[in-house]
């Protein structure tokens, strides 16, 4: 992500922006969550999206997709300091994980573990 940073205008915006919030009952990535997260910004999102990891890593929250959890949750997020939503902008390493230079390696792997010529990789969860 850290190359594929917006510039300009779009730049300035997540560059000004306290918080970033994407409420969905269903979305199966949400670009926008990586390139907030990659501008330091922290993130509000919902249960309906794979961002699990955000409270993990300090740097969002992951709720249910109501109007009074989102509502509870602007309201603590609202209520901290500055310098608390600043550390929160740690979730630009988390954004590090999805540049395409880390998933095209990933993928690699995969395909290595399921020709025989490699261990399973970490991403390939089995239960």
């Amino acid at each position: 992500m850290p190359d594929n940073r917006y510039q300009g205008r779009e730049a300035a915006q997540y560059e000004n922006a306290d918080l970033f919030i994407l409420p969905s009952y269903s979305k199966n990535f949400g670009m926008v969550v990586a390139e907030a997260l990659s501008h330091g910004v922290p993130v509000i999102t919902t249960y309906g999206t794979p961002w699990h990891e955000l409270p993990r890593r300090g740097c969002g929250w992951w709720i249910d997709c109501t109007v009074d959890a989102l509502a509870e949750t602007l309201r603590q997020a609202t209520a901290l300091s500055p310098g608390v939503l600043q550390a929160m902008g740690q979730g630009r390493e988390y954004a590090r994980e999805f540049d395409w230079r880390n998933i095209a390696a990933q993928t690699a792997a995969v395909y290595r573990w399921l020709l025989g010529q490699g261990l399973r990789p970490r991403c390939v969860l089995l239960d």
